[in-house]
């Protein structure tokens, strides 16, 4: 008995070996498109090196709010809570946060909003990441995405455009959007970037309806045929998607979602793009920055770890990775599936007058160790049967 037991957790640990190495093989044939030059590439070496060899912490994607306005009006929009807000940084301290990411080798920083063409300092962050030699990457639903603006940001060396295309239905996606002919400019917008040589990619958020009304299939298809990298991230209920629980994805479906991930050359999601390979970077090899300075393990989980103007990114970063929650590694996006996440993380967040909150403000903090505490159901699909079952 002992003996099957053994050969059976042999053949898990063989069948998870080769599991791993597939999802890292793909993620480095789709990560491939966003290296524009040896300097980036090495910081992905650098990267993989500490984090596979030396079995230590590496940041892989800095994501940074450059503004909370936003002409579009997406009703899961997860910065809802925050786009109310009005205000940014300077310019002056995105550009040394953008010289703290160069000292942590970040490989990958992503302008995002609200809508980043709205940003009038655009160019000049873009010329500071390229000088970095760090990978840049911008956000955007592509309303604002001329031809001229193109070719202007070409010029300041911009790595990757990702534009938002959350239905394969024309009039669906610009009633999602709330802009007339939404679904037209994403496709204008394709087309200046391969004529300016900017690498392109489609992003979309998935909720459980997606995989009940073929949308889901609809987008991989594209994606497979057009040879068009799609990042999809579940719906998460945070923001304006607070009030859509019922959306959320069963295990059957994150099932589907990860292996469309794992398998496809042109699919991925945050769990995949991973120098540790399949798994929830959120906190440990992910930070994201408010345009008011707060400091976010996660984009989607609305906590702040401190802000840039009394912390230093490194500083924010050492904290995550004292808790429990961000060291796992979750194999899932926890934040969309595990109700226990949902119910007891993230609901009480909600409940402040205002959001994003101090880390040490969450009702579950704890002090001794100290951070957040991790999830007791680890398990995927206990997880999702959990959060579909109480919804």
């Amino acid at each position: 008995m002992d003996q099957c037991q053994n050969c059976t957790s042999a053949s898990k640990q063989k069948n998870s070996f080769w599991e791993n190495f597939k999802i890292k093989f793909h993620t480095f044939i789709f990560v491939l498109k966003f290296i524009p030059n040896w300097r980036v590439f090495w910081r992905f070496v650098k990267g993989y090196i500490r984090v596979n060899v030396f079995k230590k912490e590496q940041i892989r994607f800095v994501e940074i709010f450059v503004t909370l306005a936003c002409n579009g009006r997406c009703p899961f929009c997860s910065n809802g809570k925050f786009t109310e807000q009005l205000g940014s940084l300077p310019l002056e301290k995105y550009l040394s946060l953008i010289d703290e990411c160069a000292e942590l080798n970040v490989p990958v920083i992503c302008l995002i909003g609200g809508e980043p063409l709205l940003y009038p300092h655009l160019n000049k962050l873009i010329e500071r990441i390229n000088f970095h030699g760090i990978s840049s990457m911008l956000a955007t639903n592509g309303y604002l995405l001329t031809e001229e603006k193109t070719k202007e940001l070409a010029k300041c060396g911009l790595t990757n455009v990702t534009i938002s295309l959350h239905s394969m239905d024309e009039a669906a996606h610009n009633a999602i959007i709330g802009l007339p002919d939404a679904y037209g400019h994403v496709f204008k917008a394709k087309e200046y970037c391969e004529k300016y040589g900017i690498s392109f990619q489609l992003a979309c958020v998935a909720g459980h309806r997606d995989f009940t009304d073929g949308t889901f299939e609809k987008q991989i298809k594209f994606a497979e045929e057009n040879k068009i990298r799609l990042s999809i991230n579940p719906l998460i209920p945070t923001g304006y998607a607070t009030a859509q629980k019922e959306n959320l994805l069963t295990f059957e479906d994150v099932k589907r979602l990860n292996e469309a991930s794992i398998h496809s050359d042109y699919v991925s999601t945050h769990l995949t793009n991973n120098f540790f390979g399949f798994g929830c970077p959120a906190g440990n090899a992910y930070l994201g920055i408010n345009a008011t300075g707060e400091i976010f393990p996660c984009f989607f989980i609305p906590i702040s770890l401190g802000s840039v103007n009394q912390i230093t990114l490194k500083e924010a970063w050492q904290k995550a990775c004292q808790s429990p929650l961000f060291k796992r590694r979750h194999k899932m996006c926890y934040a969309g599936v595990s109700r226990e996440f949902i119910c007891n993380y993230m609901d009480p967040i909600f409940n402040f007058p205002h959001v994003p909150i101090p880390i040490e403000a969450h009702p579950l903090y704890n002090q001794s160790t100290p951070g957040l505490p991790d999830l007791k159901i680890d398990d995927v699909e206990k997880a999702a049967q959990n959060a579909s079952s109480q919804n």
